[in-house]
Formats: structure tokens, sequence, C-alpha cells
């Protein structure tokens, strides 16, 4: 168990929504929780946007990554048990990209703690059990570039500078060894239910790859096309009409 789950929630009280549910958001590679800051300050006041930062990554720079998925697991969850057990509000679980795969195995572990997210959201990332297309971290970090610059969301010039280079290369490169490492094996979400979403824009994760999910969750999932490329949940307005319409039916208004 972690001492406090507060490094994890750094934008917590920090001026967002003190809504009716809590959303959880766990980021894409080289993400940090302030990815979710636009999302956090536009969002309905019935929701409260929590960003999650992990070990390596934001306000959490100084701290050693987390390589281990099980480990990684265990304190995400150990901390949204702790920050829960302060409110009995609903939650909800989503994730974007990597975060998605984060998310998915935090709503199996939550719910073999017998604490089930009331929702879990996945962005821009195939199911578990397809194998995933484009940049493998065995390429090596000098063709990592070329891959950020085909998702989108940075421009040419920030890419090719020396700063990135330096400073958020590395954290992307150590982000997709540790996505390289997941391993899937069959296991299936019971309780929570799931709802899918994908950019118009998103060269590798269409309406296909989304609703293949179905396969690990129980009850089927939702799946939704957003205009954008593969990073839309942090800025797009439909997104963010889909996300206050699924936390409405999670208070059951």
């Amino acid at each position: 168990m972690i001492s406090r789950p507060y490094p994890f929630f750094p934008f917590l009280n920090c001026g967002g929504s003190d809504g009716e549910v809590r959303v959880y958001c766990f980021n894409h590679a080289g993400g940090s929780a302030s990815s979710y800051y636009h999302l956090m300050k536009n969002i309905s006041g019935a929701v409260e946007i929590v960003p999650v930062e992990l070990a390596g990554h934001g306000s959490r720079m100084d701290e050693p990554f987390e390589r281990d998925w099980d480990s990684l697991v265990n304190n995400c969850c150990d901390a949204v048990l702790q920050l829960q057990s302060a409110s009995k509000k609903p939650f909800v679980l989503l994730g974007c990209s990597l975060g998605a795969l984060i998310a998915f195995r935090c709503a199996l572990r939550l719910e073999k703690l017998g604490t089930p997210a009331q929702r879990l959201i996945l962005c821009a990332h195939s199911a578990p059990q397809l194998p995933v297309p484009g940049y493998k971290s065995s390429m090596g970090i000098e063709m990592l570039p070329e891959e950020v610059m085909k998702l989108g969301g940075l421009s040419e010039e920030l890419i090719r500078s020396e700063e990135f280079h330096k400073y958020f290369l590395p954290i992307i490169f150590l982000d997709y060894q540790l996505h390289d490492s997941f391993k899937y094996q069959g296991e299936r979400l019971m309780k929570t239910p799931v709802d899918s979403f994908y950019g118009s824009g998103d060269i590798y994760f269409g309406r296909d790859s989304m609703l293949a999910w179905s396969s690990a969750v129980e009850g089927g999932v939702s799946c939704t096309e957003i205009e954008g490329d593969h990073f839309f949940a942090y800025s797009s307005e439909k997104f963010q009409n889909e996300l206050e319409r699924i936390c409405l039916i999670v208070t059951n208004k």
C-alpha cells in the first residue's frame, strides 16, 4: 500500500469541478497529468476530472519509472482506493492510448478487490488480444520521432527540436517499452460497463479495433467516432459532451 495517494493526483482541488462523479484519467505514452487540463477546466460541474500522474512523468519527473505492470497497476489502484475511501461518490476510469491499457488493467484489479468502477472509457487503443500496429520500442529510439509525427498532436518543429530529443523523447521511449511489455492472458471484465471512442483521423485505431474490446468485456462495448486524430480525448468538445452524458448515466439522471 502506498503511503498517500496525492502524488498520483497533482490537480486534485486545483480549481476543477468537485462534481458528483469522479473520473480518473490515464495518459498516452509520454503524457502527464497536465494533458487533461483542458478537459478538467471545461467539463460540466457535475463531473470531477482527476488526471493520474505516473512516476517519472510531469510533477513526478524525479521518481523512477514503473517498469513492471503489476506494480504500476497495484500502486494506481491503491491510490484510487485511498482517495475513494474519503468520498463515496461514484467513479469512472478513462484511458487514452497507453492509458487505455492501464485503465483496463486497473478496472480488472478493482473488480477483484470488490470495488469496481462504475464505468470504463477506452480511447484510441485496440483490444488487448489484437496485435498493435506501428512503432515498437525494439526498433530503437532513433525511429521514434517519425512515429510521434505520424500520430499528430505535436508540431514537426517541436519534435525536431533539441529540447524535445533531450527531455521528452526518452520519456516517450520508456513508455513504449512499458507498452510493449504488456501481456494479455484472457482476463475479462465482469461488472464494469465499457464505452470506447476512436478518432476519425487516427491512422491506427478505428471502429473494428475498438469494438474488439467486447472479447475482453462481459456485456459488450459501445463504440463512438470522434472527429480528430489519435489525441482527440484531450480537446474534443464532442468527446467532452459524451463524457458528460456517460457520467449522467452513472448518477442515474
